[in-house]
């Protein structure tokens, strides 16, 4: 065997990896961005819920006052679905994230194991 083999095979181990990663790592870019996005819909329909409370102000004082509360109370839920899938959204991405990098650790020790066995 040459000299230039192991460079060879260190080079197409390292396009591999390189390739079976991006494979890896396809759903990565869309969890990141349900992770960022959906606090901010969550908080745009609450302040939606806000708004749209205070229809009944005109009437009665009692009945506004129960109309008001009833509305910012089911204003929050949707408030706290978003948050809900926030959070699901970023600990998958987190985990994905440790794995794509045990991933990479782990290519790296076999290519350089395989290149030292062919020198």
């Amino acid at each position: 065997m040459s000299r230039r083999s192991p460079h060879i095979i260190e080079g197409a181990c390292l396009r591999a990896a390189r390739d079976a990663r991006l494979r890896l790592a396809r759903g990565q870019a869309g969890l990141s961005l349900i992770s960022t996005t959906a606090p901010l819909f969550g908080s745009l329909s609450y302040a939606i819920g806000i708004i749209s409370s205070f229809k009944g102000v005109g009437e009665e004082k009692t009945t506004a006052m129960a109309a008001i509360n009833l509305s910012l109370s089911e204003a929050g839920i949707p408030m706290a679905f978003s948050l809900l899938v926030s959070l699901a959204a970023h600990v998958q991405y987190r985990a994905g994230a440790a794995q794509l990098e045990a991933f990479d650790t782990e290519m790296r020790a076999a290519t350089l194991q395989l290149t030292n066995e062919l020198r």
